[in-house]
C-alpha cells in the first residue's frame, strides 16, 4: 500500500465575468446573486446567473466567453419573465463579457 497527502489547489480557478449596459435603460445586474459592480470573478465550470434589473428583448443581450460571441441557446438562456440569463455550467471556461445593446 502506498500512502501519501494531496493538496487541495489554494483556490477554484476562476474567470472574470463583466457587464456592460449600452442601451439606454440603465440596466443594473446581480451576478449569483451578488450585486454586480465593475467585474466579478466566477468560478469555472459552474453556472452563472445574471438577473437584469429590467425586463429587455433577448435579441438585445450579447454574450462573448473567452473573446468569443455565443448564441443564445448554444451556451446561454434568457427567462425575460424573471429577467435572468443562465450561462451553463460547461460554458464557463474563459472570461466572460455580457453586453445589453440597443
Amino acid at each position: 500500500n502506498v500512502t501519501g497527502t494531496v493538496t487541495p489547489p489554494d483556490a477554484p480557478e476562476t474567470v472574470t465575468l463583466t457587464y456592460r449596459d449600452n442601451s439606454t435603460n440603465d440596466i443594473t445586474a446581480t451576478v449569483n446573486g451578488t450585486s454586480y459592480s465593475a467585474a466579478v470573478e466566477v468560478e469555472k465550470g459552474k453556472a452563472v446567473t445574471i438577473e437584469l434589473s429590467a425586463t429587455v428583448d433577448a435579441d438585445k443581450i450579447q454574450v462573448e466567453i473567452g473573446g468569443t460571441a455565443v448564441t443564445k441557446d448554444e451556451g446561454w438562456t434568457y427567462d425575460a419573465e424573471s429577467g435572468i440569463i443562465t450561462i451553463s455550467a460547461e460554458k464557463v471556461t474563459g472570461n466572460i463579457e455580457v453586453s445589453i445593446i440597443e
